[in-house]
């Protein structure tokens, strides 16, 4: 059984807590009946705590796992590991080091800025400060 511990209004990643773990459940891509891929990852304490107090970090986590997930097209998980070094890349960095990291990434800054991040903000490359702000 499990315990939903973290959830947002909007269709975005929840944790929910099942026995002694945490796990980030998220929906990426559908298959041909229109239904959701569901993922699951297992994370920290530590992740949690700044997926609860930091909105842009949570959106920002939610988009490049998203975005992993949906790659697969449904057919298998993601590597655990790389979602594991993803989240603690956007959740336990250093908010200059995740700026410039997803800064180098286009396309991303376009789809940040089309789920209604703050576009001078994203331009500046303050992602972070932009997810916050659509907040």
């Amino acid at each position: 059984m499990s315990e939903r511990v973290l959830s947002r209004p909007g269709g975005w990643a929840e944790v929910l807590r099942e026995g002694d773990a945490l796990v980030l459940r998220i929906g990426a891509g559908a298959d041909r009946d229109h239904l959701p891929f569901t993922f699951r990852f297992v994370i920290t304490p530590q992740h949690l705590d700044v997926l609860r107090d930091d909105v842009g970090r949570y959106l920002l986590a939610d988009y490049v796992v998203r975005r992993l997930c949906e790659r697969t097209h449904g057919e298998r998980t993601p590597n655990k590991k790389k979602v594991r070094r993803l989240l603690d890349r956007v959740l336990l960095g250093p908010e200059p080091e995740v700026d410039a990291w997803f800064r180098s990434d286009e396309t991303g800054m376009r789809d940040l800025a089309a789920a209604g991040a703050d576009p001078a903000l994203l331009q500046e490359g303050r992602v972070l400060a932009a997810l916050r702000h659509q907040a």
